[in-house]
């Protein structure tokens, strides 16, 4: 199964390749010296910051809504999980 991380990635791989741009070209506009960052966010293997996915959202061309909510969903859906095991464990 994949983490919200890789599923995100790979969308924003998509817009990336769909706005015909690198990741070079990216990193530039976001400021970035480096493709590295970039590389990151699209393997999964870094978190987007918020402030960086409405950036991206502007440079890509794409809607930053469906995203959003599966982000959200996931976060909901881990703190649901830590709520549970604290009623599992309760400590005296």
């Amino acid at each position: 199964m994949k983490t919200t991380n890789q599923v995100i990635g790979e969308k924003l791989k998509a817009a990336r390749l769909k706005a015909g741009l690198t990741q070079t070209e990216v990193a530039t506009r976001l400021g970035l010296s480096s493709p590295m960052f970039v590389h990151l966010l699209e393997s999964g293997k870094s978190k987007v910051p918020f402030k960086t996915l409405g950036q991206l959202s502007i440079i890509l061309g794409f809607k930053a809504e469906p995203i959003l909510n599966l982000i959200l969903g996931h976060y909901a859906q881990e703190k649901r999980l830590e709520f549970e095991a604290g009623k599992k464990s309760p400590r005296g």
